[in-house]
C-alpha cells in the first residue's frame, strides 16, 4: 500500500469519527451546556470547517493566498459540497455560485462555534448542522469502505498473477 493511499485512509477515517461525534453532540445536547471534552470536539470540528473554507474560497478565487495544506482543503472541499448534495439544505440561495458555498460554509462554522460557546441555536439551524455532519460522515465512511475494496482487489490480482 502506498503512503499517500494510507493518508488518504487515515484522512478519511478521523473526519468520519469527528463528524459521526460532532452529529451525536448536536442530537444530544440540546438545552445543557456542553462538557470540556465536547467543546474540544466542537474546537476540532471547527478547524474541518476551516479547511472546507480554504478550499471554498481558493476555488472561488476571493483568496489566491497558498494553502496550507491544499490536498486537504481540497479533499475536504470537496466532500463539503457533496454534503450539501445530499442533505439538500435550505440555506436560502438557489445559486450555483461559489460564493454562495462559502458563505454557507461560513454560517455553518459560525453556528457550530454558537453551539460550542453557548449551545443556543435556533432548532432548524441546529438541524441543518447535524445533518451536514451526518452526510460528511457517510462520505468519509464510504472512502474507507472504498479504498479497502481497492486493498482487496489489489491483494486479489497479486495472488491471481
Amino acid at each position: 500500500m502506498d503512503r499517500q493511499f494510507s493518508t488518504s485512509v487515515e484522512t478519511s477515517s478521523r473526519y468520519a469519527v469527528l463528524a459521526a461525534n460532532v452529529s451525536k453532540i448536536i442530537s444530544t445536547s440540546s438545552g445543557r451546556e456542553l462538557n470540556p471534552a465536547e467543546k474540544k470536539l466542537m474546537g476540532r470540528a471547527t478547524e474541518l470547517l476551516e479547511k472546507i473554507l480554504q478550499g471554498s474560497k481558493f476555488v472561488e478565487r476571493s483568496e489566491a493566498h497558498a494553502l496550507s495544506d491544499p490536498r486537504e482543503s481540497f479533499f475536504t472541499f470537496d466532500h463539503a459540497l457533496s454534503a450539501l448534495n445530499v442533505t439538500d439544505l435550505d440555506f436560502e440561495s438557489d445559486s450555483e455560485d461559489l460564493a454562495d458555498f462559502t458563505r454557507i460554509f461560513t454560517q455553518l462554522k459560525q453556528d457550530l462555534h454558537q453551539i460550542a460557546e453557548t449551545n443556543r441555536l435556533e432548532e432548524r439551524r441546529r438541524s441543518q448542522i447535524r445533518l451536514f455532519f451526518e452526510a460528511l460522515r457517510d462520505l468519509f465512511y464510504r472512502d474507507i469502505a472504498d479504498s479497502s475494496v481497492a486493498v482487496q482487489e489489489s491483494e486479489l490480482e497479486t495472488v491471481s498473477l
